[in-house]
């Protein structure tokens, strides 16, 4: 069995998906936020924010606008995703929204 296709597609989600967070905390830090990476993804949490107010919030970090209640819902989780795929030379918004009102 090949498992080579299978190895690349996660390769390039990986790549991805470490690509996207550099980017969204360096975003975040100068906005004002502080941005902790937990060691492990427990309940959604991918990064912790503590806001310009010094409030601290769970982030999930998305490559677009997908929620999942049955995953995320009523954990008070913040989603931050893109605006649109990375391509080189465009600019693209970051979103950090709150999970529950967004899936409403």
């Amino acid at each position: 069995m090949n498992n080579e296709p299978a190895t690349t597609s996660r390769f390039r989600q990986a790549h991805t998906e470490a690509a996207n967070r550099a980017e969204a905390t360096a975003l975040l830090i100068r906005c004002g936020y502080r941005v902790y990476r937990p060691e492990a993804d427990i309940e959604g949490e991918e990064l912790v924010v503590c806001t310009p107010n010094g409030l601290p919030s769970g982030v999930q970090l998305k490559s677009r606008p997908l929620v999942d209640w049955r995953r995320y819902g009523g954990r008070q989780l913040l989603m931050l995703f893109p605006s649109a795929p990375y391509s080189p030379g465009a600019a693209r918004a970051w979103f950090l929204v709150p999970h529950d009102p967004f899936y409403e």
